[in-house]
């Protein structure tokens, strides 16, 4: 075989190989998308599928959601990424909910080509499943535990700002503060040794000493101003007689927006 020869093979391979099929109908170079469910979870959370149903002429690069209080939200609302993309099927997990506002989702992806969006779904009444919660306390009653137990009612609680996202418990003795990252809506939010949480964490002082960060923190909406928080043995470090000595905090509120 002449070297001419083997240089013509050589351009009809590369021609063939870089060859790609001419789509009768415009539309068949982008992809397809399904909104399928927005479900919602006992923590508080929605839980949001879609379906690629099509991936286009190329590979599908990118598939997420949107979601907003309006229907049908615009691409670029409060926009995610998939977390994971399994037999053409996605999901997120979106958090943060006010319990008396409907949410609207809608699924989108993208090729090279450009993108698809479907219609949305819904969902409302997104709150905490309280059988969540390890501990059953009273409301307005302070617990304090070492090798004693200290137990005091509350006698005051308030919002440190128009946001409502820093609260002051006081009793007779102590005062707890809360520094949430946003709005605390229904859901779990998690402590943080962090001086400004993100949207799921809290950050806790009791008498100025910080508590120490992985504790949960249980939140439900009783109404569209009054939140519900509950607290089930956070450790923290109390200075008594010049002594650190740790402490649980156990306490159960409601607080207004």
């Amino acid at each position: 075989m002449n070297r001419t020869l083997i240089a013509c093979l050589l351009v009809i391979v590369f021609l063939f190989s870089t060859c790609k099929k001419v789509e009768k109908d415009v539309n068949n170079y982008y992809p397809k998308v399904k909104t399928i469910s927005a479900t919602k979870l006992p923590d508080g959370t929605v839980r949001v599928t879609g379906q690629i149903v099509s991936g286009g002429s190329t590979p599908i690069k990118y598939a997420g959601f949107c979601m907003d209080t309006k229907p049908n939200p615009d691409m670029q609302q409060n926009q995610v990424l998939a977390t994971n993309i399994t037999e053409d099927t996605f999901t997120y997990i979106y958090s943060n909910f006010d319990a008396f506002k409907k949410y609207y989702f809608r699924a989108w992806v993208a090729n090279t080509n450009g993108y698809a969006i479907d219609s949305d779904v819904s969902a409302d009444k997104i709150t905490l499943d309280i059988s969540l919660v390890p501990c059953q306390l009273n409301i307005g009653i302070l617990s304090l535990t070492d090798t004693n137990t200290i137990i005091e009612a509350f006698s005051y609680v308030a919002p440190v700002n128009p946001a409502s996202s820093d609260f002051n418990a006081y009793t007779k003795n102590h005062n707890i503060y809360f520094r949430f990252g946003r709005v605390p809506f229904s859901g779990i939010f998690h402590t943080t040794d962090a001086d400004y949480p993100d949207n799921s964490s809290v950050m806790i002082m009791v008498d100025g000493n910080r508590a120490a960060a992985g504790a949960n923190v249980y939140v439900r909406q009783i109404s569209s101003t009054i939140i519900e928080l509950t607290i089930c043995q956070i450790t923290y470090k109390l200075n008594v007689g010049g002594i650190d000595r740790a402490f649980t905090l156990n306490t159960k509120f409601w607080s207004p927006g």
